[in-house]
This record gives structure tokens, sequence and C-alpha cells, in this order.
């Protein structure tokens, strides 16, 4: 049985991973990740979330990045800044992740007004929140670098229809072999945080 402290160990080691080794991860690897997404708090067990795993070999990552390229030629230079990082991050990683909402509980809210399916809409990015992160934490104690890539949803319709799906982008994850330790942003104290009543 893991410790409180080797919990703990894993949650403070994650860092964000922006540079990659040029090599792959095992399909067993990812396949015991997304494993992990399974076991995520959802509201009322809806587990909306669903996975497109996009390898370094696949056409599918490199049509992804063809189009987000040919897209930023269209975009003010603001949101093109932060975007480019992000593109270079994807580029490089061995594995994408493309996280996605099925909407079945918003579905099964709606005959309620739509005050109940944003309640709805909120419990699952909340619900994927917490499958994404059971990804990264585990992707952390086997020594596999993370990014939770946002910037790129600015061309969610355009790559959901990319990747050929109905359901609701979310979300983008880089993974792979570190190639060099990240150094740990400054986190905000207890007292920032948190108030105590």
């Amino acid at each position: 049985m893991m410790r409180r402290s080797e919990i703990m160990s894993i949650i403070t080691k994650r860092k964000t991973c922006r540079v990659f080794l040029n090599k792959k991860v095992p399909k067993k690897e990812l396949r015991f990740l997304i494993n992990a997404t399974r076991y995520a708090p959802s509201a009322h067990n809806s587990q909306p979330w669903y996975f497109i795993v996009l390898t370094r070999e696949s056409i599918g990552k490199r049509q992804v990045l063809k189009n987000i390229k040919s897209l930023m030629n269209h975009i003010p230079i603001g949101p093109k800044i932060f975007l480019k990082k992000s593109v270079e991050v994807m580029r490089d990683a061995p594995v994408l992740i493309f996280v996605l909402n099925k909407k079945n509980f918003v579905h099964l809210t709606r005959v309620y007004g739509s005050k109940y399916v944003k309640i709805a809409r909120d419990s699952e990015f909340q619900s994927i929140a917490a499958a994404i992160q059971n990804l990264i934490l585990v992707a952390t104690s086997r020594n596999i670098g993370t990014a939770w890539l946002t910037s790129p949803l600015v061309f969610r319709n355009e790559l959901t229809r990319t990747l050929k799906v109905e359901h609701e982008l979310v979300a983008i994850l880089a993974l792979g072999y570190s190639s060099k330790a990240s150094k740990r942003t400054r986190r905000a104290s207890i007292e920032e945080i948190c108030e105590f009543r």
C-alpha cells in the first residue's frame, strides 16, 4: 500500500515538461495511463471523458499540426505568440492525447432547463479535469513528462473536424520522456490560497 508521503512526493514532483527525448512511449504505458483516468470521480458517474491518442508516427498528428500552422496565419499577433510555444511542444512531443467531452450528462439534463444544463456542463469539466490529473500524476510516477495545453483550443472546432469526432475538445496533453529537468515554478503559500473559518 502506498504511504501518504509517496503520494505527496508524486504530486510535488510533477512539473510541466516542454522538451522531450526522441524516444517512443510504449503503447503498454499509454494504456496504463489511460486506465488511470477511468478511476477519476465524475458527476453521477457520468464518465464524460474520451481520449484520442496520436503518436509521432501517426498521420493524424501530422495533419493536426499542419492544420494549426495554416490557421495561425489568420489570427492576430498577440494570440499567435502564446500559441507558438504550444505548437512547438505539440510538434516535439512523442505523444499527443486529445481530451474530449462526450457531454452525456448535459444530454440527460436538457429536459430540466438551462440552469441544470449549466450545472451539468460545469460538472463534466470538473470530472474531466480530475481524469486528466489522474493521468498526469500516474505519468509522473513513471517518469513520463506531460504538458497540459489549452492555447490550441482557439481552433477547437477545426481540430474537432480534423479528428473526425462529434465530442467537444477540452484539452490537449503532450507526453514523452523529458530531455531535461525543468525548474519548479513558484507555488503560492497556503495563506495566499486558503482561509480557515
